[in-house]
């Protein structure tokens, strides 16, 4: 998803028209809508204030993450999160090249990096579980 289409998105779940944010953010309507299509990108204040005006992250805006209102932990393993689907793609591109040697190095590591992840997945659920019981 784009930069565009997460900040209309976002301004929808608030139930905001391009107009209303742009008073807010004191902002041109154009500016917005030029924004949500992806003909411009803000500066980096404008774009701390669309994030607190939306109450989303400045991260969830641009990309970096799919949490939108990511909630602040002190714990480590809040941070884990699975290897995107890409990254490991770009990596088996780059297989062909390889010597058996490196390419049997690499596809050992695949394994373990896709064993981490499952870990991490099924961590999460059985503390987001064990959170829910606690309620």
């Amino acid at each position: 998803m784009t930069f565009g289409q997460r900040m209309k998105n976002a301004r929808e779940e608030k139930g905001l028209t391009q107009k209303e944010l742009a008073e807010i953010l004191f902002l041109g309507e154009s500016t917005i809508s030029f924004y949500e299509s992806d003909k411009r990108e803000p500066k980096f204040d404008i774009l701390y204030k669309i994030s607190e005006a939306l109450e989303i992250s400045v991260d969830y805006l641009i990309g970096r993450t799919n949490i939108p209102n990511p909630t602040i932990s002190n714990d480590p393993d809040d941070d884990i999160q699975p290897t995107p689907p890409d990254r490991i793609r770009t990596f088996q591109k780059k297989i062909g090249e390889l010597s058996p040697e490196s390419l049997s190095f690499l596809e050992f590591q695949l394994e373990k990096l896709r064993e981490l992840d499952i870990q991490a997945v099924e961590h999460r659920r059985a503390k987001r579980d064990t959170q829910r019981n606690k309620k």
